[in-house]
């Protein structure tokens, strides 16, 4: 019997969220480089999306925004990718631990969530973590849930980003004019 992923429920109307649509990279690019300045050490970040949806693209765009020494791949197999900055550039460069969830049952995916929290308490970084939902962990343990769509009538590279603060929200950064603002709520 194949395996049935849930995602969590975004709604655009729900309180803390704002959706993108993101028409190229490019546009990606500067979302991921307006969030690399808006989270902050500690942070946990849920990666939804079907499979090709972009969400190692946007990883490697984060990586990338944090000028991270590192070309950010997919952890399909590995489970878990750690981005961490040198020595130079350790000065408010914050580390990624990149996990993704997909192959997991839930025990080790909850197992690989407490790896990833014992990580952050020695590394001052973000968890991101792509299908988050194997874990059956609440929505509120949360910092950032993202959720990535291809929009193929807008090109092959473009993308409808949905972005939801679950719990204490922050104000959102000023959203770049490469993107277009679907609808936004403001925490």
């Amino acid at each position: 019997m194949p395996l049935v992923y849930q995602t969590y429920p975004l709604k655009s109307d729900s309180p803390h969220t704002v959706c993108l649509h993101l028409p190229t990279l490019a546009a990606t690019q500067a979302v991921a480089n307006l969030l690399a300045t808006w989270l902050q050490a500690g942070d946990t970040l849920a990666l939804q999306g079907e499979m090709g949806s972009g969400k190692t693209t946007w990883v490697a765009a984060l990586v990338q925004a944090l000028q991270l020494p590192h070309t950010a791949g997919s952890p399909t197999y590995t489970l878990v990718h750690e981005y961490v900055p040198s020595r130079r550039e350790a000065n408010n460069t914050l580390a990624v631990w990149h996990s993704d969830w997909y192959r997991l049952e839930p025990a080790g995916a909850q197992a690989l969530w407490h790896e990833g929290l014992a990580w952050q308490d020695e590394t001052e970084g973000v968890l991101v973590v792509e299908w988050p939902q194997r874990a059956q962990l609440p929505l509120q343990a949360w910092t950032l849930c993202l959720a990535l769509a291809p929009l193929p009538a807008l090109g092959d590279e473009a993308r409808s980003l949905t972005l939801t603060q679950p719990l204490q929200p922050r104000p959102w950064p000023e959203w770049p004019v490469s993107c277009r603002v679907v609808n936004e709520e403001t925490p």
